[in-house]
């Protein structure tokens, strides 16, 4: 059949002339995310002797869908980029592009964000003791007290973020005073403050919005 025709698939997140936030759900979608017999936990994928990546491909008449699932301790977000990248180069015939898988004996975070002769490292900044305690207090608060969460999907047109990029670096370089450090605006940080502004104008009244990012490590 035709994508569109399928009662599920039909309702996945489809690409819009302005940002829009979509609803999706992972009860829906999990058919097509992985077989009926994927294990779940790292001990029944011993158990199964399973694979550590996993390649489900669904096709239709018009498209196909191909989702790959991996447990958390072989790579990361970063880890799976450079994987698609890999793939993309050996089906293009660029195998000199492939990077060097590292080895497995080496732990190459070991030492990162403790204490040394340079300064204080990351372990000063852990969120420990009372200011913990809040947090969490805060976090239960929320979920007990508040709407149930619901999960969207995110869409924001490359021509959109294109506009919303010229504008925050106008208003960057009008609030530049000089001086060495010339502020720099990542991609990431213009999302995380279009985010933070969408979700604190939707609130009925001010209050205290958490906003947890990621940063990589490696670098």
């Amino acid at each position: 059949m035709r994508i569109e025709e399928h009662p599920v698939v039909c309702r996945m997140p489809q690409p819009t002339r302005g940002p829009t936030t979509q609803p999706i759900s992972h009860n829906d979608f999990r058919s097509f995310a992985a077989s009926p017999y994927h294990p779940v936990t790292l001990e029944e994928m011993i158990h199964q002797n399973a694979p550590p990546i996993f390649l489900h491909v669904t096709s239709f008449n018009d498209a196909t869908l191909v989702a790959i699932s991996w447990p958390q301790v072989l790579m990361d977000e970063i880890g799976h980029k450079e994987l698609l990248q890999a793939w993309s180069s050996i089906l293009a015939g660029r195998e000199e592009d492939v990077s060097d898988v590292l080895g497995t004996q080496k732990d190459i975070l070991d030492g990162i964000g403790f204490s040394d002769d340079a300064g204080p490292g990351l372990d000063q900044k852990r969120l420990k003791g009372m200011a913990k305690t809040k947090f969490i207090s805060r976090n239960l608060w929320d979920r007990m007290f508040n709407p149930s969460w619901e999960l969207r999907a995110i869409f924001l047109p490359k021509e959109a973020f294109a506009r919303l990029r010229t504008r925050v670096q106008g208003e960057v370089a009008h609030s530049y005073l000089g001086g060495d450090a010339k502020p720099n605006v990542s991609d990431g940080d213009i999302l995380t403050a279009w985010i933070t502004r969408a979700m604190a104008s939707s609130m009925p009244k001010p209050r205290p919005i958490t906003i947890l990012t990621f940063s990589n490590a490696r670098f």
